[in-house]
């Protein structure tokens, strides 16, 4: 897999991987009215990457600070990223 060679490499500084933190958002920005303990969001972040939290989003490489940041799919990242300005700005 590219991210095993590229982790061998030597060229990799450092992997940001936030991903439970993000799926987090998600979650809540789908259901912010639905308020979940540790253990239900636990749950909910596992069924988001199905098990597979390393297989799930995707992974961006900045090859002149040699960082490596996994991301959640554009589909859902973009969502996440705006439900802070809900009911701020609207999609018009």
């Amino acid at each position: 897999m590219a991210l095993d060679v590229l982790r061998e490499s030597g060229r990799l500084r450092e992997a940001h991987d936030r991903i439970d933190d993000q799926v987090e958002g998600l979650v809540r920005s789908q259901a912010p009215q639905t308020a979940l303990g540790p253990g239900a969001m636990d749950r909910a972040i596992a069924e988001v990457v199905d098990g597979r939290p390393d297989a799930y989003g995707r992974w961006a490489w900045y090859p002149w600070s040699g960082r490596l940041v996994h991301v959640l799919p554009e589909a859902e990242f973009r969502p996440m990223r705006t439900d802070r300005n809900r009911d701020k700005i609207t999609r018009e």
